[in-house]
């Protein structure tokens, strides 16, 4: 294999991260090809960054023809709600967004926007398994395309079918800074 170069590097972007396709070829002849995946990462200091962050995340996803589940991970206190209610002051909800920790699931009704009417979202933090979720309706809400699901600790329920998936883990750096990897 001491012939193997690396002819082209093309660069396409799949579920808001960029993958990159290396083409090596062997002998002028043969070829073979690798896919890797880059995360995102974004420093945020204050809501005002998250506000930023959220407004563009949102405009790059496209609408498929099931619910867009934007899954949300890291530490208590990390600013998981917080970042929900970004994205429903994006979505122009008026409703007060507050953690759903003890109903588990709240649904916001999205009045002005092209793609999406509701809003749902699950903190899974009490949920023991996946099935748990089909006694609120998941089959039923990721299967329609105006909807958009923010799901906290999806660690919970793992193995659930989570179609047009957007994975965002928060880390605390320190204070207010925080990691966001997407």
């Amino acid at each position: 294999m001491n012939d193997l170069i690396i002819d082209r590097i093309d660069q396409i972007e799949v579920k808001n991260k960029k993958r990159i396709c290396v083409f090596y070829f062997y002998n002028t002849c043969s070829f073979l090809y690798a896919f890797y995946t880059i995360s995102m990462k974004k420093i945020i200091s204050d809501i005002k960054e998250l506000d930023i962050f959220i407004r563009e995340f949102l405009s790059e996803i496209e609408q498929k023809n099931t619910a867009i589940i934007i899954t949300l991970s890291g530490d208590l206190g990390a600013g998981k709600t917080a970042l929900v209610k970004s994205a429903a002051q994006f979505l122009n909800i008026s409703e007060e967004i507050t953690s759903p920790t003890f109903v588990i699931q709240k649904e916001y009704k999205i009045e002005n926007h092209n793609s999406f009417k509701k809003m749902i979202h699950i903190d899974a933090y009490r949920l023991e398994n996946k099935h748990e979720l089909e006694y609120l309706k998941w089959s039923e809400n990721i299967n329609n395309p105006e909807n958009i699901i923010f799901m906290e600790w999806p660690e919970q329920v793992e193995g659930i079918d989570l179609p047009n998936l957007h994975p965002i883990t928060i880390n605390i750096i320190e204070d207010e800074k925080r990691e966001i990897t997407y």
